[in-house]
């Protein structure tokens, strides 16, 4: 009787030990991450002054390619583009990390580059990549990377050119994938922004992109403009959205953003959701 006891009890341990474990095991990754860890966002785009109030300890080491170093934040004046944007992310979902990805200074940078910051930041496991920039070319190894990855969602502007996309091709906001949210701006009363590029079958949605209060590098601040900080917003939504249910494909995540859009006259033949997201 005794050994039988003494039985019954190593099993009942060797149970609860294991379904520790799973219950361990179960929250560690889904789709590469758990509901207590936070999001990673790519910032794929001119290097980003961590160091700031709103962003310290945001950051996950990230990389320069266009120097080709370890130093994602060089200078005030060409850096401060994905620092305003990452500010953007973190006011709207802060449980998120900010991943860092220089290959631009200013307006210069090279696609070579930014495929390797893409493929940098999707090893580094983003799940979603903030691409507030555009080529005018197609390139096959830029688009073979986002097919590759339908996991990854790729947040687009739709530039700054008052073009219309349908006619006009830009990338990487026109490829057409399940796993890429084409983004415009919109004024403060829903109209289409003056510059920015749009599409009714190119461009996925709008978001404000007038007069938006953004931090600076060295902890200074003003307002800006344009389809770039439309695309920040439409970013830290996505985030917001996915952290409601982290086991969604991306492509899910996407659709649940476009059928929330808010209807707008102003938008109906300038992008596919007809609205915006505030």
């Amino acid at each position: 009787m005794k050994k039988e006891l003494g039985l019954i009890r190593k099993s009942l341990i060797l149970f609860l030990m294991a379904s520790l474990i799973l219950g361990i095991l179960g929250t560690i990754a889904i789709n590469g991450f758990s509901e207590n860890d936070d999001l990673i966002i790519a910032m794929v785009d001119t290097g980003t002054d961590m160091s700031i109030a709103e962003l310290n300890n945001k950051d996950i080491e990230g990389y320069d390619f266009y120097n080709d170093d370890l130093t994602t934040y060089d200078d005030y004046l060409y850096d401060y583009h994905g620092t305003s944007l990452s500010y953007i992310i973190i006011s709207i979902e802060e449980k998120v990390k900010i991943l860092p990805v220089k290959f631009m200074e200013g307006s210069s940078g090279d696609i070579e580059d930014a495929i390797k910051a893409i493929d940098f930041a999707i090893k580094k496991g983003s799940k979603i990549i903030n691409c507030s920039w555009n080529y005018n070319k197609a390139d096959e190894r830029l688009e073979k990377i986002i097919k590759e990855h339908p996991e990854v969602l790729f947040v687009c502007s739709a530039g700054n050119s008052c073009t219309n996309l349908d006619i006009e091709k830009s990338y990487p906001c026109c490829y057409e994938y399940d796993n890429i949210i084409s983004v415009m701006a919109c004024k403060e009363d829903y109209s289409p922004y003056e510059t920015s590029g749009y599409g009714k079958k190119s461009v996925d949605i709008a978001a404000v992109g007038e007069n938006v209060y953004v931090a600076l590098p060295e902890n200074d601040h003003d307002y800006a403009s344009g389809s770039s900080v439309a695309t920040a917003h439409i970013c830290g939504v996505v985030a917001k959205i996915w952290r409601e249910d982290i086991s969604k494909p991306a492509k899910d995540v996407k659709q649940q953003l476009l059928k929330s859009a808010n209807k707008s006259e102003n938008l109906l033949n300038y992008c596919l959701a007809g609205g915006f997201i505030d």
